[in-house]
């Protein structure tokens, strides 16, 4: 019985050794993690919803996803006339695009967080107009600094407590 005892004790260190090795690595790969996550969202690469850890700036998550239709690739549409049954066949339609933008403003503008609060719907009105008004062609034509760049402009102008310091997307899809 002995034996026994002594290779069950033996099997149950090396058990807890796996496993308590097992766990620190986790968690050392985590913090490697959790630390990699914070550079990428402080340089506008967003990796996940969480405000980026960056002293001189805050985001503002609360605009949400948009589906947004954009302008038909050729703007002459056809209407039927007494001839024509099929409406559908006539008139073509854009592309749906879905956009999950977020902006990031001073830090340390608390009343300017209350400005881009209240204004909300004009923001997500001025991001609509300005995907409504373009092709899906000529939007994959424009770089995505162009894009934001327009956006950025158009937003801060109606804004009268601060300025927005940039504008991201995490989502930018084409819907077909």
């Amino acid at each position: 019985m002995k034996k026994i005892d002594k290779i069950l004790s033996i099997i149950i260190v090396i058990l807890l050794i796996t496993i308590l090795t097992g766990t620190f690595f986790a968690l050392s790969k985590n913090k490697k993690s959790v630390k990699k996550q914070k550079q990428l969202i402080s340089q506008g690469k967003a990796v996940s919803l969480m405000a980026p850890k960056n002293d001189n700036q805050y985001s503002y998550f609360n605009l949400g996803s948009q589906r947004i239709l954009t302008s038909p690739e050729n703007p002459q549409k056809k209407y039927p006339d007494s001839s024509h049954n099929d409406i559908s066949q006539d008139l073509q339609m854009g592309t749906i695009l879905l956009v999950t933008p977020w902006i990031s403003y001073p830090s340390d503008d608390t009343i300017f967080f209350e400005e881009i609060s209240r204004k909300k719907t004009v923001i997500t009105g001025i991001i609509q107009d300005y995907f409504s008004n373009y092709s899906k062609q000529e939007l994959l034509a424009q770089t995505e600094v162009k894009i934001e760049e327009n956006l950025l402009r158009e937003i801060n102008s109606h804004l009268s407590l601060g300025k927005i310091q940039q504008i991201y997307f995490t989502d930018f899809i084409f819907l077909e």
